[in-house]
């Protein structure tokens, strides 16, 4: 047997032995426009939502500027299609640590929350588009911004298969 189909064989070996999933990244960009009904404000911000590879996890990643009121509270929502509402899956209260702020509250970012009571239904909505971030401001409690996650997962991560692969290419 020669040297590389011993490799191949062992390789091969440990991708079937040990499945690898990539996780997935849901990004959405915040705006006015986009809450339920639409609100006027030049504030702009985006979001990123990271499942896990085990799809047990998400890490959530939030950035605005410029909001018209003091910030005030930001949620996953869900589950609900753009354009429509939907009561709070998952609340980024009691993470106050992970929040910078600036401007006197008008500016924001918020990175590595993590929540763990994601389910195999809360995936399949995840995929679907029918989960989004709201952004909340004293002069709009109902949302100053909002951004639709799932549209357009991306994989971050390439397969094991895929990998292998690129070895003997």
């Amino acid at each position: 047997m020669r040297i590389r189909d011993s490799i191949l064989a062992s390789v091969l070996g440990l991708a079937i032995a040990v499945p690898s999933f990539a996780q997935t990244t849901y990004v959405g960009v915040l705006s006015g426009g986009t809450e339920v009904p639409p609100v006027s404000t030049s504030a702009t911000g985006s979001a990123s939502v990271v499942l896990n590879a085990a799809q047990t996890q998400l890490s959530i990643s939030v950035q605005f500027q410029n909001l018209t009121g003091t910030y005030s509270a930001s949620h996953i929502h869900g589950p609900a299609p753009a354009g429509t509402n939907a009561g709070v899956r998952w609340g980024f209260s009691g993470v106050a640590a992970g929040w910078v702020f600036s401007n006197a509250d008008h500016d924001g970012t918020l990175s590595n929350f993590i929540t763990t009571d994601v389910t195999a239904a809360d995936v399949t909505n995840l995929n679907s588009g029918n989960f989004y971030v709201n952004v909340h401001s004293n002069l709009f409690p109902g949302g100053e911004l909002r951004a639709q996650l799932g549209s357009a997962p991306v994989s971050t991560a390439k397969s094991t298969w895929s990998r292998v692969k690129s070895l003997f290419r």
